[in-house]
């Protein structure tokens, strides 16, 4: 989830060749990045251990003014190293085969310039990336913001035959300014080669805070969901969706707004319509990682399949993660019964984390990983 604001914007020259920002209509192939070092995986696997994760640009628990925790816009050279060598130790840990990242920065002033996916593939077991960008602005005036470049991205330890960005429509609640810095939605759509078989992966990092009743959100849902009926490989469907699974019982006042919360906001919680994933929960050629029945019907229960919240460990240790917006979906083989966690903390998965290694202290969303029984 990305909390934000209306971005001032300032006057500025339009003579250089290079756009302010950057926006992309219908479908586009961008290249696959390549690790320097290749580990091959398993030869022709029958099964996949898959997670997503939105990584939230290397940010960690950095109180960024977007957040209402905190006044920080940028982070040095040392703080981003220092948070992505715990994300890495996590994909490393888990030892999985494909990855669909969310937020990861290539060239933005807000992560030193860091390029976080070539960083990923040299440091974690991952060999190949297809990086589709939903975000890239020149110059961003507001809190002297300055570059953007961010994106989603399928990271895979087998080789990544295309990559394709399908552009989703953007918000319809804003004015023309603020669209044209603003991010910019799409699909991330991988076809991966694993020898014996071939694998369509489609990673989504789908609309917060829009104020028009759900259209936009619904738009991006019902594109995502179509593109996913009309992969013609087995696929893998999955990302931070920003909607909440059908039966869950809180949807309002989660109690992570920061103490910068200003008195009048469009950005102070995000309106969650129930019926949003049953577009997905209610297709029956699509098999879920998490299970409505293993989701449960209490609050209660359904906390230990939470993934995200805003709020700062550090000044509300109290806080903990407080709604799931992240999903997978298979449309063939199975689910491996029993493989799905939701890495909340160390000591969960399998291999479990080691105590040092707290997802809480490394994005404001966790990981969820399941294993994929290929058909």
């Amino acid at each position: 989830m990305l909390r934000s604001c209306f971005f001032a914007v300032a006057a500025l020259a339009t003579i250089a060749c290079e756009p302010l920002a950057t926006n992309w209509v219908g479908e586009e192939v961008f290249p696959i990045d390549v690790a320097k070092t290749i580990e091959a995986g398993e030869e022709n696997p029958q099964r996949l251990k898959v997670m997503t994760w939105n990584v939230k640009f290397g940010g960690g628990r950095i109180n960024f003014y977007w957040d209402y925790w905190g006044e920080r816009v940028h982070m040095d050279a040392a703080e981003v190293e220092a948070n992505m060598e715990g994300i890495n130790a996590l994909i490393r840990q888990t030892d999985i085969d494909i990855l669909l990242a969310q937020e990861v920065d290539r060239n933005s002033k807000r992560a030193a310039y860091v390029d976080q996916v070539q960083h990923i593939l040299d440091n974690t077991q991952m060999n190949y990336a297809a990086f589709v960008p939903v975000w890239k602005v020149r110059f961003l005036a507001s809190e002297g913001y300055g570059r953007v470049e961010s994106g989603i991205v399928i990271f895979s330890r087998y080789p990544i035959e295309s990559n394709t960005r399908i552009a989703l429509p953007d918000r319809g609640d804003q004015d023309a300014i603020t669209r044209y810095f603003y991010l910019h939605r799409a699909l991330n759509e991988a076809v991966i080669d694993l020898g014996n078989k071939k694998v369509t992966v489609l990673n989504v990092h789908l609309v917060a805070y829009a104020n028009d009743d759900g259209v936009t959100k619904g738009l991006q849902l019902g594109q995502t969901h179509d593109r996913a009926k009309a992969a013609t490989h087995p696929m893998l469907v999955g990302g931070d969706f920003n909607s909440l699974p059908p039966q869950t019982e809180r949807i309002a006042d989660f109690g992570d707004d920061g103490p910068f919360m200003p008195e009048e906001t469009d950005f102070d919680g995000d309106t969650y319509d129930l019926a949003e994933m049953d577009l997905f929960y209610n297709d029956p050629d699509l098999q879920p990682a998490l299970q409505l029945s293993d989701y449960g019907e209490t609050e209660v229960d359904q906390k230990g399949h939470f993934t995200h919240t805003v709020a700062d460990p550090v000044q509300a240790p109290e806080s903990f993660w407080n709604r799931k917006l992240d999903y997978l979906f298979v449309d063939s083989g199975s689910i491996v019964a029993g493989s799905t966690h939701t890495l909340q903390k160390p000591g969960d998965g399998n291999p479990a984390l080691p105590a040092d290694l707290d997802p809480m202290l490394l994005s404001d969303h966790c990981p969820v990983v399941t294993t994929w029984e290929l058909p």
